[in-house]
């Protein structure tokens, strides 16, 4: 996968959008989802109900649901901020056999 660099304006958005991608545990990249999965997660669905839409597998073991929708959207955000990297996204690759992990890489607000 390329690394992208799309123009996604400040706040929220774009310190979601920046991920840290792991492929077998060694190559670190950094890239950015696509903006409508990001307003995906901000604006409607839990962590959980994001990843069936998209076609997204979460980790079991690493996996923690976050409700941004409604008037817990800014409160979710910062119990993310406080929780930090607690999981990950399976997105299978389509131009290669393996899966990436996408682990989030939040800090500090």
């Amino acid at each position: 996968m390329k690394e992208t660099n799309s123009t996604q304006g400040r706040g929220i958005i774009t310190r979601l959008a920046n991920l840290t991608m792991l492929i077998g545990g060694h190559e670190q990249r950094r890239l950015s989802l696509p903006m409508s999965l990001w307003m995906f997660l901000l604006t409607k669905k839990t962590l959980s109900e994001a990843g069936k839409e998209y076609d997204l597998e979460f980790n079991p073991e690493a996996a923690t649901s976050y409700d941004f929708s409604g008037k817990g959207a800014f409160a979710g955000y910062q119990q993310l901020m406080t929780d930090g990297p607690r999981f990950t996204l399976n997105i299978p690759n389509r131009h290669c056999s393996e899966q990436l992990i996408f682990y989030a890489c939040l800090g500090p607000m």
